[in-house]
């Protein structure tokens, strides 16, 4: 119904000792809001600290391109990306990250992800792990689209008339009870 992970773009690219100073520069390009792991959009005073505290460090950046022929709004795509990247550096102690929502291509949004770590062991991935990756990333989205059809549903179900639904109620009930 969703298809597979090969649904989901995942790439990722790797530098040492630069800062995100560039990354999040080019995140920002176009007017496009840079948000902290809540969700907020970072003021330049907040992101120019960011940057401050990446500076010599390592950074990852990470883009991820979500199968999204469902639809999914740029709130959705938010709460996905949080919820991936909660997950993600759960056991990455020293990695902190900020990430933007572009909207480049018609019909597609890429998310964009710049962390950083002290420990560069934080922010390590081989092969197996963006893999991994990917397919916890296709999943978060997948699951955001699945509870974004759910959510369509109850709301076409609540546009039922009362007498419409409870009709509808009884018939299952007595299909629920001939079943047996």
């Amino acid at each position: 119904m969703y298809g597979d992970d090969r649904d989901t773009v995942y790439k990722t690219d790797y530098r040492d000792n630069e800062g995100t100073g560039a990354l999040t520069n080019y995140m920002s390009h176009d007017q496009q809001q840079i948000r902290d792991r809540a969700g907020r959009e970072m003021s330049d005073e907040e992101l120019d600290q960011f940057d401050a505290r990446s500076e010599g460090q390592r950074n990852r950046h990470i883009i991820i391109s979500p199968d999204n022929r469902h639809g999914l709004s740029e709130q959705e795509m938010d709460r996905a990306t949080r919820a991936y990247m909660s997950e993600m550096v759960e056991d990455r102690p020293t990695a902190d990250y900020v990430y933007a929502i572009h909207d480049d291509k018609e019909d597609e949004q890429d998310i964009h992800i710049a962390m950083t770590a002290s420990d560069k062991t934080d922010l390590e991935m081989y092969p197996d792990d963006i893999r991994e990756e990917r397919q916890r990333a296709h999943s978060r989205y997948q699951e955001q689209q699945k509870e974004q059809q759910q959510e369509k549903e109850q709301e076409q179900e609540q546009q039922i008339p009362h007498w419409k639904r409870q009709e509808r109620e009884n018939e299952q009930e007595i299909e629920r009870g001939m079943g047996r």
